[in-house]
């Protein structure tokens, strides 16, 4: 308690996950259901009450959510060469479709991490989102400006945000706030 029901654990899930893809892994099994704090939907049923009254997403749901979009459509992890300092991965997949996915996780507690992409491409990318109100929170995440809280069908609620940064001289530059996470993909 304290750690896998926060925010922290969606950042270090994401990164957990990579990792092991990193290594060889096809697939990864995590525990969880019922109240567990270390679930990713905890749900109210137990032995006298087999069906749930309500069901939550956790921040380590976000974590898998963000990381099922960093490798969909049979993408393959890419080696990435980084320069600078500070606590701040970087994923990179490209998809059968051809499409590059940047998956920027920033661990430092402050300041914003500058990020510039070389691509060698030109147009416009899109940059979805992983915040929260601070990294001890179990409620407030955000993914794309749309959260789990409060969902009265287990869709996201609010407005999607997805920014569409331009790439120029085939790169683009994004900051990244301080324990965040954030994708940038390029058709």
């Amino acid at each position: 308690r304290g750690f896998s029901d926060s925010f922290a654990s969606a950042l270090w899930i994401l990164d957990f996950q990579l990792s092991l893809a990193r290594a060889g892994l096809a697939g990864i099994n995590f525990h969880g259901g019922g109240k567990g704090h270390y679930s990713a939907i905890q749900d109210d049923t137990d032995d006298k009450k087999p069906v749930p009254t309500w069901i939550k997403a956790m921040p380590t749901y976000y974590g898998l959510l963000v990381f099922q979009e960093t490798i969909a459509n049979d993408a393959r992890l890419l080696p990435v060469e980084t320069k600078g300092t500070g606590n701040v991965k970087l994923w990179a997949t490209r998809d059968i479709a051809g499409r590059l996915r940047v998956l920027v996780i920033h661990k430092d507690l402050s300041p914003p991490a500058e990020i510039t992409l070389h691509t060698g491409q030109r147009g416009r990318a899109r940059l979805k989102r992983l915040e929260a109100p601070a990294l001890a929170v179990s409620e407030g995440l955000r993914w794309a400006g749309q959260t789990f809280d409060d969902t009265p069908d287990g869709r996201p609620v609010g407005a999607l945000e997805i920014e569409t940064p331009e790439i120029r001289d085939g790169r683009v530059t994004f900051r990244v706030a301080p324990t965040s996470a954030a994708l940038i993909t390029v058709e």
